[in-house]
């Protein structure tokens, strides 16, 4: 189960664990939004940190393992 809070803005919030290609990890945190649109925006530095590379384009499957069910999005 992932769990989360509701901030003072009254946004639902959870933190997400995300790697890089090298295995170096941050943790974000994310709005939860029910008009999701199947992309996740990061910060320059975050993309940066995680040394990820940037694509043009073109769908991507993203791998969330949360402890007791992982799941893929796409």
């Amino acid at each position: 189960m992932i769990e989360g809070v509701v901030n003072a803005a009254y946004e639902a919030v959870i933190t997400l664990p995300l790697q890089g290609p090298a295995g170096q990890t941050q943790e974000v945190e994310a709005v939860v939004d029910t008009g999701f649109n199947r992309f996740l925006t990061l910060p320059p530095e975050v993309v940066n940190e995680l040394e990820l590379h940037v694509d043009s384009g073109g769908d991507k499957s993203l791998y969330v393992a949360e402890p007791h069910n992982p799941y893929t999005a796409t």
